[in-house]
């Protein structure tokens, strides 16, 4: 069975955000967002987007979901 691995999945979204050359305030406006809070706690992984936010940040990346998304076997 995988899992999401958050802290990898946190380093793909910082990594194509700086690759594209969008910014945190950039992505917070994309997303009507009233606060980055969230978008600095998905970087660092420590949650990850749900699936709509997933489609809105993949579109404003001009990227696919899997580019973002890391995997990992789970711990059973």
């Amino acid at each position: 069975m995988i899992e999401i691995d958050k802290v990898k999945t946190g380093k793909n979204l910082s990594n194509l955000m700086r690759d594209k050359h969008i910014s945190i305030f950039d992505l917070q406006m994309a997303l009507r967002l009233q606060s980055p809070t969230n978008i600095y706690a998905w970087c660092r992984g420590k949650y990850t987007p749900n699936a709509d936010y997933l489609a809105k940040i993949a579109f404003v990346l001009h990227c696919k979901i899997d580019d973002i998304i890391a995997t990992k076997e789970a711990e059973e």
